[in-house]
Formats: C-alpha cells, sequence, structure tokens
C-alpha cells in the first residue's frame, strides 16, 4: 500500500487502524483532538470501511467477511473531532447523506470543538511535561556516570537509577526510561 496515515478508534473496545491516504502520507497516527497535518481548512468527513471475520478481527478476505463497519472521520479546522461508526451496509446515497449530516453538525456545534480542543491540549502538555521528566531522568543517570564513588556516596537524594548507571549500567538505565512510553505516539507538533 505504501505509504499512509492512521486514525486510531475504538471499536467494541479494540483500537482500530483506519489507514488513509488524503493528508501527509508520513505514516502519522492520530486520535481524537490531534492536529491533521494536511487537512484543509473548514469541515472534512472521511467515509471509510472495513470488514470483521466472526471473531471480530478486521479481515479483506472474501469469506471470511462476517461484518461490515463503516467508518466517518470528522476533522474541523485541521482538528480530528470525532468518528461514526455504522454497522451496517449502506448505499452510496445513504452514505452521502451521512456525511452531509456529519458536517452540518459538525460546523454548528462550536462548544464541542472548543471542549475537544481544550481536552488534547491539556493532554499534549501533560505528554510533554512526562517527556520532560523522562529527559531530566537520563540526564540525571548520565551526569552520576561521571561522579566518582566518593561523591556519589556523598551526594544526597541519588536514586536508584543514578546508582545503576554509575555502575555501567546506563544503556539499561536510559531504555527502562525510555520504554514507558509508546512509540506510535503521533508526535506532539
Amino acid at each position: 500500500m505504501g505509504m499512509f496515515d492512521s486514525f486510531i478508534i475504538q471499536h467494541e473496545g479494540v483500537e482500530r487502524e483506519i489507514q488513509t491516504k488524503d493528508f501527509f502520507n508520513a505514516m502519522d497516527r492520530y486520535r481524537v483532538g490531534d492536529v491533521v497535518r494536511g487537512a484543509v481548512p473548514g469541515v472534512q468527513v472521511l467515509h471509510d470501511y472495513f470488514y470483521l471475520d466472526h471473531d471480530g478481527t478486521m479481515t479483506w478476505k472474501d469469506g471470511e467477511k462476517d461484518r461490515e463497519i463503516h467508518v466517518f472521520l470528522t476533522i474541523r479546522f485541521g482538528v480530528f473531532m470525532n468518528y461514526d461508526l455504522v454497522e451496517e451496509q449502506l448505499t452510496q446515497e445513504a452514505i452521502e447523506k451521512r456525511v452531509f449530516a456529519l458536517q452540518s453538525e459538525a460546523m454548528a456545534d462550536s462548544a464541542k470543538f472548543e471542549l475537544i480542543c481544550i481536552e488534547s491540549l491539556i493532554q499534549k502538555t501533560e505528554r510533554i511535561d512526562q517527556l520532560s521528566g523522562a529527559i531530566h531522568s537520563i540526564r540525571r543517570a548520565v551526569e552520576a556516570t561521571k561522579m566518582s564513588e566518593k561523591e556519589l556516596n556523598a551526594a544526597f537524594f541519588i536514586s536508584e537509577d543514578q546508582k545503576r548507571a554509575n555502575a555501567g549500567e546506563l544503556v539499561e538505565v536510559i531504555e527502562e526510561i525510555v520504554s514507558e512510553f509508546k512509540s506510535d505516539e503521533t508526535p506532539w507538533f
């Protein structure tokens, strides 16, 4: 399929990935509240669908398609605002009506849009704080490797990570700190 972007949605308690080539195709992953790079001004409603087999696993193989799920992704002024799932076969006319209704709803609901933006800003700020804390921990671990045993023992508030780093486990300490963060997170920019 080549390069694409993905929208992460929840369906029946399972995270599903909806791929699209409508934007930058930079392997970006978007969740509700994220800014979508390459989105046009105004409101966009993207339609896609996927199939589930009898076990609830996504499939594209004929003979295994048990259920058809239509996905409508709403993007307002570049922000992934929400998604709507419809589990039934839809005609092209029904899809077009649904897209129009969702566009109208998105334009009319400024309070919901503002709330999504504010919640996203809070989450992104918390994420930046977490990453800043991790960077600080890594810096302290690196600094600990430069301390002599005597300096290390005399220093106050030496963490276990700093002691381990000084004992030669710097790479392991950094790996543990960094592994706390998912690698598939959408960039905060």
